[in-house]
Order: C-alpha cells, then sequence, then structure tokens
C-alpha cells in the first residue's frame, strides 16, 4: 500500500522536520495539503518530530 505525506494547516513553519529529513526537504511547503515532493521516501521522521502533530503519513485513501 502507498503512502501519503499529507501536512495540515497546524504548521507552524518551524522547519523541524527539514533537520530531521534525509534530503532536507521543504516539508511545511505542503502546508493545507498533501507534500508531493519526488524526494521524499515518506520515512516519517518529519511526523514524528513535530510537535503539532500537523504531519502525518497516511496510507492512500485514508484522509
Amino acid at each position: 500500500m502507498m503512502k501519503r505525506l499529507v501536512v495540515s494547516k497546524k504548521c507552524v513553519k518551524c522547519k523541524k522536520c527539514r533537520k530531521v529529513c534525509p534530503f532536507e526537504l521543504k516539508i511545511w511547503k505542503g502546508r493545507g495539503g498533501e507534500f508531493a515532493d519526488p524526494a521524499c521516501i515518506k520515512c516519517g521522521r518529519c511526523a514524528a518530530v513535530c510537535k503539532k502533530k500537523a504531519i502525518a503519513l497516511v496510507n492512500d485513501g485514508d484522509q
């Protein structure tokens, strides 16, 4: 099953996600929807570090 990275509007652009991302991606740029950078390996590190719980790794078909 495919995974998607979703960034909610709760994101405050603190950029902690970028610090833990293996590719230093700008995950907050997906704020308010799906983060769809092809370089993203969907490891979930960004979701784990987000104190606002604004980032979620979800299965395809889930909201």
